[in-house]
């Protein structure tokens, strides 16, 4: 749920697909949007008439050189006059076109021009475009592919567009020589770190842009600017405009700090016609003999007043209830604010990098892994929102880093005064070079706090690791960990707080002020303060039995599952055991 409300045109028009046979395609087309209209870009009520055009620089049109554009389909609003719709292509916007032809559309959505006279591709840089009077809006659609995008729609006349939406154009490429072997590499995922003699798994997806089905590739890799190996794998027929899916492997012989590269330097055994879409980024690969595996710092964004929060931190906990290595922090901050706020969650908000903020949202490690750029889009934030896929790809991600230094906490509590005293230590593991202000992190958490007006639940539910206080100072406390650190925090645990449930959260983390996604978590820990009941559901040991006899059992929706104080054979997951007394204990049932 964000904050401030974002003004889309959503549409249901209809998908235009017309390449489904199997073998080579007949008809290709220069485009960068996918079929479907999903919104409109305003034209200012100062003109007439708005216009936008797709740029093909010279080495594109060089490929389809003797090719044939016969029609040009754009998507409009709705019905137009007589001629109002003008396509055309022309080697400068502001020149005289090279083709021209005006026509009309009948109704809404997508409409084809076709050409009197179909234009032979010379292999020069061309602009294709069309204006479109009558109307204050041009359509526009999800991109498809990358590439430049030009837009008249101000009095400002042509504008470069650098928007999230690709306009809804396409021209109809047809010729006895259409391009055969033409792949676009969409997203890969580049490992950072490898052992030394085990295999490094590099997978991704491309787009097929040419006339022929692919059914292999050819992957070199370059270290350090050097080819050091080529591998060819086989991938499943992926036809014109589909995508596709490739794994390989690379496997380090010694360690190392390096940078690597993926090419796809062949496609069916042919060199690409263009070859300038199919480089990965240049991406550091740490190589050691071993590694010592490090913690996840789950950060949550949720407040009572957000309406999908609870469904989610069922999501968290149906994902990552018996995963170990989470650690896991509740900000009542991202969705105005709640009893349960304190002020450092609401700074943290600092993370989204927008003046919009929304709940449920989540951060794992304070990073933003760009291995899924391509496929989440996080304005230079680490914040992204919950939802099976992002659970899956960003804890893969997350765990595949190793432990950069060992934070371990020993709590001290005296249950008289409520006083707690604690020290985090430990040591550098891993060069620590790319970091400039490392910095330790020290929070109180608790679990399982019982409330009855979070939005959109039965009455009856549960908050997830909240964070009570910060024991550092908000943004950490400089340490040098070059030779090891150690630091002692201390505070009083206040009455209103469930002891059995607190826990100290540390980490260590880079800080830097200017950038919300170089802030990464190098390791995390976490310490209970008081041990964990067994993983059953019994009386507490107390002077006072008929406070501490558990009177209500929850499940993690909230729902009440018995009201009973004798123990029952209960499915296994995890309970919210309810006492006389008001407070409230998280527990296991194990399989």
């Amino acid at each position: 749920m964000r904050k401030t409300a974002l003004l889309l045109l959503a549409l249901g028009c209809c998908s235009l697909t017309r390449i489904t046979a199997a073998d080579n395609a007949t008809e290709l087309k220069l485009s960068n949007c996918k079929s479907t209209i999903v919104a409109y870009l305003s034209v200012s009520r100062s003109l007439d008439s708005g216009q936008a055009a797709l740029y093909f620089p010279a080495e594109t049109m060089e490929a389809y050189k003797g090719c044939r554009i016969e029609s040009i389909n754009v998507g409009v609003m709705g019905k137009t006059a007589a001629d109002a719709l003008r396509v055309f292509i022309t080697d400068d916007l502001n020149g005289e076109p090279i083709v021209e032809q005006t026509d009309s559309a009948s109704k809404g959505g997508w409409t084809t021009v076709t050409l009197d006279e179909p234009y032979t591709i010379t292999g020069e840089a061309v602009y294709i475009g069309y204006e479109l009077s009558g109307f204050l809006y041009l359509s526009v659609c999800e991109p498809f592919i990358a590439g430049e995008e030009w837009v008249n729609i101000t009095t400002n006349g042509w504008q470069q567009y650098d928007g999230v939406y690709s306009a809804a154009l396409e021209a109809i490429v047809t010729g006895d020589s259409l391009p055969l072997h033409n792949v676009y590499l969409k997203s890969i995922y580049m490992p950072g770190y490898a052992t030394t003699g085990e295999a490094a798994t590099y997978s991704g997806r491309f787009i097929n842009l040419a006339a022929e089905p692919v059914n292999s590739l050819t992957l070199t890799y370059y270290k350090d600017g050097e080819q050091v190996m080529s591998e060819t794998v086989s991938v499943d027929t992926t036809d014109y405009r589909s995508t596709g899916s490739f794994t390989s492997s690379y496997t380090p012989d010694a360690e190392g700090n390096s940078e690597m590269q993926v090419v796809i330097s062949a496609v069916n055994g042919n060199d690409d016609v263009l070859p300038a879409d199919n480089s990965s980024r240049s991406k550091p690969l740490l190589v050691r003999d071993s590694f010592t595996e490090r913690n996840i710092l789950l950060e949550v964004f949720s407040t009572e007043l957000c309406v999908n929060c609870a469904s989610a931190h069922s999501l968290i906990e149906s994902t990552y209830g018996d995963y170990d290595n989470i650690i896991e922090v509740g900000h009542h901050a991202g969705y105005y604010t709640d009893s349960y706020s304190v002020d450092e969650s609401v700074e943290y908000e600092w993370f989204y990098n927008t003046v919009s903020t929304f709940a449920p949202a989540l951060m794992y490690d304070r990073s933003w892994f760009d291995n899924y750029e391509s496929l989440y889009s996080n304005d230079g934030s680490p914040i992204t929102s919950p939802d099976d896929e992002t659970l899956a790809s960003m804890y893969d991600e997350a765990a595949s880093v190793p432990a950069y230094v060992t934070v371990n906490v020993t709590p001290e509590y005296d249950e008289e005064t409520r006083h707690l005293t604690l020290t985090v230590e430990g040591e550098q593991l891993l060069p620590v070079d790319d970091y400039d202000d490392l910095r330790l992190n020290v929070f109180v958490i608790e679990d399982s706090i019982f409330t009855t007006t979070q939005k959109n639940t039965s009455g009856s539910f549960y908050h997830r690791y909240s964070l009570r206080s910060v024991l550092s100072s908000t943004w950490g406390d400089s340490i040098d960990i070059a030779d090891g650190y150690s630091a002692t925090y201390e505070t009083d645990i206040a009455d209103t707080i469930d002891i059995d449930q607190v826990y100290v959260v540390a980490f260590v983390a880079n800080y830097d002020s200017t950038s919300p996604d170089n802030c990464p978590v190098l390791n995390s820990a976490r310490a209970k303060i008081t041990e964990d009941l067994s993983s059953g559901i019994r009386a507490a040991a107390t002077t006072d039995e008929a406070h501490m006899q558990p009177t209500a059992v929850y499940d993690l929706y909230g729902r009440q599952v018995t009201n009973t104080t004798r123990d029952h054979n209960l499915q296994p997951g995890t309970y919210i055991i309810r006492y006389a007394n008001g407070r409230s204990r998280k527990v296991i049932i194990g399989r």
